[in-house]
């Protein structure tokens, strides 16, 4: 017998074909590895042997709790049958452990593929997630497909939205609260949903859907280094056009926390326009201001025919307080949450803009404060920008990528800065990507959603200073993988968490990316450090970085009690005895050098800097200085102050000794699950590049709109730039070509392949090869276990 109706919906159907075991024996004994669902489809018709027939009849009243039978299907078609498979919520069905679904089939069923039994104790497997969740769909992603024309394109494009709304309108019918955060089709097909654990476990029973991750928060990856890689060199190099080899024409994708397109480095872009008479008018909420807040300002200027407010600050905690902007109705028209300066609101019409801050229950923070208003309109273009060809703001979901942490505007300085300080591809293009917030962080989502727009937006090469945990076949490093394979050379950073092995996490570990190292740059004084806390039983080790130009200590180190001494101003000296005691310090306001200083002068024999932010950093002293100094993290910093203020005398053991270590401590180290990684190493510590606003003041270089800072962030842009200039010499090269000229020309050091890969970049030798370099590439492994 068989059942005719459209193709595809009627490969929906859920019929149960047990292969060579009757349905009876399957449902009598469970399911099990040899009762797969099996789907028969040929030339649009679903083939159905008649004897098996009321076995089918059988099991689908078993399985399904609302009874539903094969008569309900028998005989629909078109548009009656998509409303029986598609808009009743009633599936996953569960049977014996295992779910079904109605709607559930692969959409390669549209070609004959069969449908799947998903295991109840494998959806239980679900890593909890407070941001939701990533459904990867079963059709492959656009960037897949080569060589089709555009009618096929589109075919598939239709097919691919087609699954995603399956899955769309299953979570509306059964997941009332869900909020669809992201769509992609590009270099990932799926969507992201704010939805819970258990409504993942659930969704991952529809069978349109292959894989849910867990939304991940991903952290940035924390420096006269151009010289070091021989870029400089390159740039006497000609193209095929007799131009000079500097990045002409070829557009680097920075995703990362903004980048501040207004600095010198970038051309002064200024994209934001507006047009009419502005008004001076104060206004600030209170700063800090309080928690659970939610209150409106309403300005209001008689006579003005559309109206909108300049920002000279606002600070609000990403992702949990924001300042709304709505028009006199009450209709938000802007939010922004998070760090922002000197910026004009989106205008509204009339005279009346409204002005809201709300708070969450927990934190504190500066507000917000005007300093104008304007009659007229605010327009955004980058028509204006010589440099900046484009971004987006993921955070905020607006067209502004404007930095408000520093990190982004620093990496896209050491890749194309084209001012007083110039930049590995000083003629490159600059797309801007807004993912991460202003700690730093930022959602695995909104990450692949930067990158599918920055292969949109045709950047040949794509920077991530960024990462978290992971593997190679999380979505995120598929998305990096499926970039490449679309044509843009995607650079990862390896991440900051070395020295010990197999730190590298995702998406550094994907399988496409060049994955960077970070080594010292040539000339850097190299030293290590130690610091012991002493107890009256033992001695707790605590993470530490040498201050670069930091005193060396004798062999053993330094034992000394400890004493606190704030921001390490002269007067923070005063009122105690700092003779032979190491002085605890915390960042920010002076210069390094200078807190050192001052407890040197103070008789301080050595000095610890905690951070101001989460992790720890390396900063530099300028000069040698007289006394030996670490840094360490602020919540080691904050340890040990509570401890000092408890017990009233700590002791420590500090130690700065010599090191020919070439790799810093921090750079991630390989490999990464199966595969060697990282690919490559080029500098990463104390670089002097862009910066945004004061962040990093303390740690400036050059002039006051340059800060020196470390970490395989700062290294990953090198390389994002000589991928460029590698671009503008061969304008036929693949990614793979650009990256295994990089790996075959790069200076060995001696190290393992997992600590340097194949060495320093030498961007000079690899652009100036003649030939393709020759690739080898692993596919396919089988019967290998990922390391976890």
């Amino acid at each position: 017998m068989s059942i005719s109706g459209r193709a595809g919906l009627v490969a929906l159907l859920l019929m149960v074909l047990i292969s060579s075991i009757p349905a009876e024996e399957c449902i009598t004994d469970g399911v099990n590895d040899n009762c797969l669902v099996v789907l028969e489809y040929k030339d649009g018709s679903l083939e159905i042997d008649p004897d098996n027939l009321e076995s089918i009849y059988k099991a689908l009243n078993i399985v399904s709790p609302d009874s539903h039978s094969l008569d309900e299907f028998l005989g629909k078609e078109g548009d009656e049958l998509t409303k029986l498979l598609y808009d009743q919520p009633r599936g996953p069905w569960k049977y014996k452990g295992f779910f079904l679904d109605p709607r559930g089939a692969d959409l390669d069923l549209y070609t004959g593929k069969l449908s799947r039994l998903v295991s109840e104790e494998n959806l239980q497997k679900f890593e909890e997630s407070p941001y939701g969740y990533i459904v990867k769909l079963r059709e492959r992603p656009l960037s897949s497909y080569e060589k089709i024309s555009i009618a096929e394109l589109n075919s598939k494009r239709e097919e691919i939205l087609n699954s995603h709304q399956i899955a769309l309108n299953y979570a509306k019918n059964n997941f009332p609260d869900a909020q669809v955060r992201h769509q992609f089709t590009g270099v990932f097909n799926g969507i992201s949903l704010e939805i819970s654990a258990d409504e993942a476990k659930q969704l991952k029973g529809l069978g349109v859907v292959e894989e849910i991750y867990p939304i991940k928060k991903v952290q940035i990856s924390l420096t006269e280094s151009v010289s070091m890689i021989n870029a400089d060199d390159a740039w006497g190099l000609l193209d095929d056009e007799g131009r000079n080899v500097t990045g002409k024409n070829i557009t680097i994708a920075i995703v990362d926390t903004g980048v501040d397109y207004t600095h010198t480095d970038f051309g002064n872009c200024s994209p934001t326009q507006s047009s009419g008479d502005i008004v001076d008018y104060s206004l600030e909420s209170e700063h800090p201001y309080e928690n659970d807040m939610n209150e409106t300002w309403t300005i209001t200027m008689p006579g003005f025919t559309s109206i909108a407010v300049h920002f000279t600050n606002i600070s609000t905690e990403s992702y949990y307080d924001s300042v709304i902007v709505s028009d006199a109705s009450g209709n938000a028209v802007r939010e922004y949450s998070g760090t922002y300066r000197d910026i004009w609101s989106t205008s509204v019409d009339g005279d009346t803009i409204k002005i809201t801050l709300e708070s969450d229950y927990s934190v504190t923070d500066w507000g917000f404060a005007i300093d104008e208003v304007l009659n007229g309109t605010v327009s955004f273009s980058w028509e204006n920008c010589s440099k900046v060809w484009g971004g987006y703001d993921f955070v905020n979901d607006d067209v502004d990528p404007m930095d408000d942490a520093g990190h982004g505007t620093h990496c896209a300085g050491i890749a194309l800065s084209n001012g007083s300080l110039k930049g590995v591809a000083p003629d490159a293009r600059l797309l801007a990507y807004k993912v991460l917030d202003s700690l730093g962080s930022g959602l695995d989502d909104d990450i692949i959603a930067g990158i599918e727009r920055a292969v949109n937006d045709s950047a040949d090469v794509i920077s991530l200073s960024l990462g978290s945990s992971g593997n190679p076949d999380d979505a995120l490093s598929q998305a990096v993988d499926n970039a490449a394979n679309a044509g843009a050379v995607v650079v990862v950073a390896a991440g900051n968490s070395g020295p010990d092995s197999g730190t590298i996490g995702s998406p550094a570990c994907a399988r496409k990316a060049i994955t960077v190292g970070a080594t010292y740059k040539e000339g850097y004084n190299a030293a290590t450090s130690e610091l012991y806390l002493l107890n009256d039983t033992a001695a707790e080790e605590i993470d530490s970085e040498p201050l670069e130009e930091s005193a060396l200590t004798p062999e053993g180190g330094i034992t000394a009690e400890l004493l606190f001494a704030s921001l390490g101003y002269a007067e923070n000296f005063t009122g105690q005895n700092f003779t032979g005691k190491i002085a605890l310090i915390g960042r920010g306001e002076l210069y390094f050098h200078e807190k050192v200083h001052n407890a040197y002068d103070a008789g301080a024999v050595g000095a610890i800097i905690y951070n101001n932010q989460l992790g720890n950093f390396i900063g530099s002293l300028i000069n040698q200085s007289e006394i030996p100094a670490v840094s360490i993290s602020w919540s080691n910093g904050m340890s040990l102050y509570i401890i000092l203020m408890e017990n009233g005398t700590v002791t420590v053991n500090m130690s700065v000794i010599p090191s020919e270590q070439l790799i810093t401590d921090f750079s991630s180290r390989g490999p990464a699950y199966i595969y060697n990684k990282p690919d490559l190493v080029a500098p990463g510590a104390l670089i002097c590049a862009s910066q945004w606003d004061d962040v990093y003041s303390d740690s400036s270089c050059y002039d006051s709109e340059h800060a020196a800072i470390s970490g395989t962030s700062m290294a990953t842009p090198h390389v994002a730039g000589a991928a460029a200039l590698i671009l503008q010499k061969h304008t036929d090269w693949s990614p793979d070509h650009v990256k295994y000229a990089l790996l075959t020309t790069a200076e060995d050091y001696g190290y393992d392949a997992d600590v340097q890969g194949a060495g320093l970049i030498d961007v000079y030798r690899a652009v100036n090869l003649t030939n393709k370099p020759p690739i080898a590439i692993i596919s396919n492994i089988t019967g290998l276990e990922y390391r976890t």
